[in-house]
């Protein structure tokens, strides 16, 4: 049984395939990078290597993390749950009402899933982050470095504690979507209707 599982093992790494891609026509002058993964053929696809493995904050990425969390815990239920508005301006117009997680995740409403990580809670959160090998896993900073004026407006994913690599968020998302993680497919289902941009026939 060891061997097999030796073999099987040596076989995945073998299969293993990494392409250098060039994405620049895409990123129009930005320095940037990407990270494309293919899983039917275990296969990595990078514009600009190095830089996909160099750490920074997650900022906006993380609301995928937060929405996953809110839906396992029962912070919210499906994409139609509100976080109650509280009348505050937040100087975007689209983010003064009670916004449903599907609207939030679009307009990326940071008060929105201030409110949902703060209901999973910080030891939850811990805990989750670890089971995901989510980068750095450093949620020290739970109430931001004050990048925003507004309490509600700042948090540990903001240019804070917590950073994660390009590569680092594929490998997260791949546990996620292919099934090596505790998360119910339900809420896996949700989060992947409330993250798509566009769907066509190609």
């Amino acid at each position: 049984v060891k061997e097999s599982l030796s073999e099987a093992v040596s076989i995945d790494i073998a299969e293993e395939k990494e392409v250098d891609a060039d994405y620049s026509q895409a990123f129009q002058g930005i320095n940037g990078c990407a990270v494309v993964y293919v899983p039917e053929d275990n296969s990595s696809y990078f514009y600009n290597k190095e830089m996909c493995m160099e750490q920074a904050s997650t900022y906006s990425t993380f609301k995928i993390i937060s929405a996953l969390l809110g839906l396992q815990k029962g912070v919210i239920v499906d994409e139609s749950s509100t976080m109650g508005y509280d009348g505050t301006d937040y100087g975007n117009a689209e983010w003064n009402g009670d916004l449903t997680l599907e609207e939030a995740f679009e307009k990326s409403c940071i008060w929105y899933f201030r409110e949902v990580i703060d209901l999973v809670g910080r030891d939850k959160m811990q805990e989750e982050l670890k089971n995901l090998q989510y980068g750095n896993c450093d949620i020290s900073e739970w109430n931001g470095s004050n990048i925003n004026p507004l309490e509600n407006l700042n948090g540990f994913w903001l240019d804070s504690s917590l950073k994660i690599s390009p590569l680092e968020q594929v490998e997260v998302l791949s546990r996620i979507f292919e099934g090596h993680s505790d998360y119910d497919t339900t809420n896996i289902e949700i989060l992947k209707r409330i993250m798509l941009v566009d769907e066509n026939d190609s």
